[in-house]
């Protein structure tokens, strides 16, 4: 109750039936123009996007699924998915079983716009203007020789606002790495490393 969608949207989907032992697939295609969503959840906010675009390919036969890529993308930013899920693995499937498959999530988010379609889901006073700023993320996980092996990585970078007349600028307020991999004593993380300008 009290949710509502306004737009323009178009959509394509395709599917590829390759038999019970052959590949499947299934594509879908998602564009939409002026779109408006506002919901109770989002307090009086409105999100608003001049463009929308969503699209994946996924297939799949006997003995696995593999998303070869999923993605959203429209002014706030964007997100990117590729993923392996193996069937038919020991224990059957469950959380634990998905994580030890090979996924690379890729997205960024553009803080200005984000702050300017968010303003009360983000608790921001009235006197506090974003400007500028970037947010990126990656995270991977793959099988390796001796187990998973996993990446992540998340910077902030080129924050600029004004807050009550006046400028404030972090050029890096955040960058973290991580780089781990499994091994028959346990995970073994081989690097850590956050730097911030709020740590100098």
């Amino acid at each position: 109750p009290g949710t509502s969608v306004a737009g323009r949207l178009s959509s394509e989907l395709r599917v590829a039936w390759g038999g019970t032992a052959g590949k499947n697939s299934v594509s879908l295609d998602v564009s939409a123009e002026g779109l408006s969503f506002g919901t109770p959840k989002l307090k009086s906010d409105v999100v608003q996007t001049e463009r929308f675009h969503a699209g994946a390919k996924v297939s799949w036969q006997a003995d696995r699924v593999e998303i070869e890529k999923a993605l959203v993308e429209c002014d706030l930013g964007n997100v990117t998915l590729e993923s392996t899920v193996r069937l038919g693995e020991k224990g059957g499937f469950s959380l634990g079983s998905l994580l030890r498959q090979r996924h690379q999530l890729n997205g960024r988010v553009d803080l200005a716009r984000l702050a300017r379609v968010l303003p009360a889901t983000l608790h921001l006073q009235r006197q506090v203007q974003v400007n500028s700023g970037q947010v990126k993320l990656s995270l991977a996980s793959r099988p390796e020789q001796q187990g998973m092996a996993w990446d992540g990585q998340l910077e902030a970078a080129s924050i600029t606002a004004t807050a009550a007349g006046r400028q404030v600028a972090w050029e890096r307020p955040i960058s973290l790495l991580v780089k781990a991999h499994e091994t028959a004593a346990g995970p073994v993380i081989d690097a850590l490393n956050c730097e911030s300008d709020f740590l100098k």
